[in-house]
């Protein structure tokens, strides 16, 4: 991914939003929140946690539900990307009740916060968690998998969303 060019084109947006818009409105958080993540992408961690800091002054005017979730992914990426995955999965964590909460067991982006409390697992070498969790982020994407065998795969019929499956 080009994310020196995509820090470019969100500056620009960034820029448009801000005359257009109240300086707390959730567009321009959204902005900084994208240009906090091709930050830390870069492993440029300083100027990711700059504009986190933006990102989270915005958003404490604006508490909604949805900003809590998505501050939380933005904290367990960027967490991530700085190889801190302790932290990364205390964000990701975080996410995945609300996520259950608001789309249900059955989502594409439920899965994808059992992906990436996977992901964290597997770093910290904790396999058996990392499996669990794998395996529940299948269950997310509607396929028949088992509750205790954790090395079984499913069959590959009437998935929910092909990236996520294969991410998985």
């Amino acid at each position: 991914a080009d994310y020196d060019n995509a820090i470019i084109q969100y500056q620009q947006a960034l820029n448009i939003a801000q005359n257009f818009f109240d300086p707390n409105h959730p567009t321009i958080s959204d902005i900084l929140g994208q240009i906090s993540i091709c930050y830390s992408y870069l492993n440029d961690h300083e100027k990711a946690n700059h504009y986190m800091a933006d990102y989270l002054k915005i958003i404490s005017h604006n508490n909604t539900y949805l900003h809590t979730e998505e501050t939380y992914e933005y904290m367990g990426l960027i967490y991530f990307n700085q190889k801190d995955y302790p932290n990364a999965l205390l964000y990701y964590q975080k996410t995945l009740p609300i996520r259950l909460k608001n789309l249900g067991v059955f989502n594409n982006i439920t899965a994808a916060s059992y992906i990436n409390i996977g992901e964290c697992y597997n770093m910290l070498n904790n396999y058996p968690e990392a499996l669990q969790h794998y395996q529940l982020a299948l269950q997310s994407l509607n396929l028949p998998v088992s509750d205790t065998n954790f090395y079984a795969l499913p069959t590959l019929k009437n998935y929910t969303h092909a990236y996520f499956l294969l991410e998985t």
